[in-house]
């Protein structure tokens, strides 16, 4: 089977501050994406600037800033043509700084689970990275979030 069809969306809100790592982290993928659309949501800072430079002005939609992440994304996603039905979408948040093997990683990941409807990566603290916040998520029927990392 191939690798499934790609879509990234970036979404910024006033995070000029660290948008440009991880602008830097997508773009140096080992496996690159097949569309990436950036969504700056009313930022004050120069964001919406970092994207258009990093994915094309053609590839940014600006929005009202009080457009939460989830809202951003659904109108992006409502927007663009139907990629098929082996079409994965990876969302990144301007403060996220994804290893060059994120999303083989991910990709991977999902291949070995095909009744995986989502897929997460660990995820380290942004200050020092050695420290591991989150690596994959667990909700559980009284809809509590376990990480499964101990304190």
């Amino acid at each position: 089977m191939s690798r499934p069809y790609v879509t990234v969306v970036v979404v910024a809100h006033d995070g000029a501050r660290w948008l440009g790592e991880t602008l830097r982290g997508l773009l140096g993928q080992s496996v690159r994406p097949d569309r990436v659309i950036g969504v700056d949501n009313g930022s004050r800072d120069g964001s919406a600037d970092l994207l258009a430079q990093a994915l094309g002005p053609g590839n940014v939609r600006k929005l009202p800033r009080s457009t939460s992440f989830g809202e951003a994304v659904a109108e992006v996603l409502d927007e663009l043509p139907p990629a098929g039905e082996n079409e994965w979408v990876w969302l990144l948040h301007d403060d996220c700084a994804p290893d060059r093997r994120a999303l083989e990683a991910l990709l991977h990941a999902a291949s070995q689970d095909r009744k995986a409807a989502v897929v997460g990566p660990k995820l380290r603290d942004w200050i020092d990275r050695r420290r591991l916040l989150e690596a994959g998520v667990t909700v559980g029927l009284t809809g509590r979030r376990d990480t499964g990392l101990e304190p």
